[in-house]
């Protein structure tokens, strides 16, 4: 019984899997005193659950089911050291960015292919960060900064309450124009700090 969301489910499971697989991680690398790593599990973990978000999201717009398919067997990652902890994380990665490459190939929609590229995206940096980590070399991480919106991740565009705006920019009413805009803005957060 085939569905044309079942890549996007299992797309889904995957990532589901590899957050499972990742979540022990933080206590083993803590208690081996590589914090290096635990901030490195942060910004992969946020990455995971950004696209597995962004494909149930487009999902759901589908009416299809979101839940995910999880493999029946999960891969244990039992290591014995740190080191081959990043290893087993080269490994999965590798496999995540050939599996995600071959279902972008055969996505059948624009935002199909844009939640991939963005998990390529993701995934390539994870392995340049694990293989960093792995040659004890400092990884470059920047800051834990906001979130990209998931609509962005799929693709989608602006959105103003159920109408699609096709032409890019939203029209603002007449009444608002950017410079009241800044005025207030800068007025409501600039006389809050005076003291």
């Amino acid at each position: 019984m085939a569905q044309a969301g079942l890549p996007l489910q299992q797309f889904v499971g995957r990532q589901v899997d590899e957050l499972a697989a990742l979540q022990p991680q933080f206590d083993a690398f803590r208690a081996a005193n590589r914090p290096e790593a635990v901030r490195v599990l942060y910004f992969m973990v946020r990455d995971h659950v950004l696209v597995a978000d962004a494909a149930r999201n487009l999902l759901a717009r589908r009416g299809q089911v979101s839940r995910p398919v999880t493999s029946p067997t999960p891969i244990a990652m039992v290591a014995d050291s740190p080191e081959q902890m990043i290893r087993q994380d080269i490994d999965a990665h590798q496999q995540t960015l050939t599996d995600t490459q071959q279902m972008m190939a055969n996505a059948s929609s624009p935002e199909e292919r844009s939640i991939y590229q963005q998990a390529i995206n993701s995934t390539q940096k994870h392995l340049n960060w694990l293989r960093a980590l792995d040659q004890g070399q400092q990884v470059a991480l920047g800051y834990f900064g906001p979130t990209v919106p998931l609509n962005r991740i799929a693709g989608y565009r602006e959105q103003v309450g159920q109408s699609t705006i096709s032409g890019g920019r939203t029209a603002r009413p007449s009444s608002y124009s950017q410079r009241s805009h800044h005025h207030h803005y800068h007025h409501r957060y600039s006389n809050g700090y005076r003291r």
